[in-house]
């Protein structure tokens, strides 16, 4: 646990200088507008295939900032894109926990209207459910590396961000072992060395 608080740290500390984070109004509202449910988008929320979150935001579009784009799209390609790094096992998991996660916000897609900021917390708050129902600790730790990977260092500062790296970090201080350090301590060096050298154009001056 320390290493995630370090990290949150950092993380804080580097973008209040580099002006990462957004600030939203949680009360933007999401409505269909007559758009009908699509029984193609529900196909893909049941698959688990990447191109759900899309169409959900079609029919229901918060903007880029909120969940659909900003997270669930974007870490369901990055992890479909990274697939082959992980183990076998951990593939399974993947395809398991995906369908949960998709299939979860079916229900929410049938809505006429949801506010955008809830919707994020719900979905967010689905990933601990779908992880552990999946047995997530029992490949976290032969496949760290592969989900270290997966985030990049812009990911910290995007909004939204900051719930769901609680997340993972609650899910993997669970699961305990030296791969939740070495998961954390290579992703606080993501954050620590580019902060080292946006210091350093200013420090290391004649």
């Amino acid at each position: 646990m320390k290493a995630v608080v370090v990290l949150t740290l950092v993380t804080v500390s580097f973008a209040s200088v580099h002006g990462g984070f957004f600030f939203r109004s949680s009360e933007r509202t999401a409505t269909s507008d007559g758009r009908p449910v699509d029984e193609e988008c529900v196909r893909l929320g049941e698959a688990g295939d990447c191109e759900f979150y899309d169409c959900f935001e079609r029919r229901l579009p918060c903007g880029r900032e909120f969940y659909m784009k900003r997270l669930g799209n974007h870490y369901c390609n990055r992890f479909q894109s990274l697939r082959d790094t992980f183990t076998p096992e951990a593939q399974q998991f993947l395809t398991r926990a995906q369908q949960c996660q998709t299939r979860g916000l079916l229900e929410v897609y049938r809505r006429d209207y949801v506010n955008c900021h809830d919707l994020e917390h719900l979905a967010v708050d689905m990933i601990s459910t779908c992880y552990t129902d999946n047995a997530f600790c029992d490949i976290f730790e032969d496949n760290a590396g592969a989900f270290n990977d997966v985030f990049s260092i812009n990911d910290l500062f995007s909004s939204g961000a900051a719930k769901l790296w609680r997340e993972i970090g609650q899910l993997t201080s669970a699961c305990g072992g030296s791969a939740v350090s070495n998961f954390f301590g290579a992703a606080t060096q993501q954050v620590i060395t580019p902060l080292r050298r946006f210091i350093s154009l200013f420090t290391d001056r004649d």
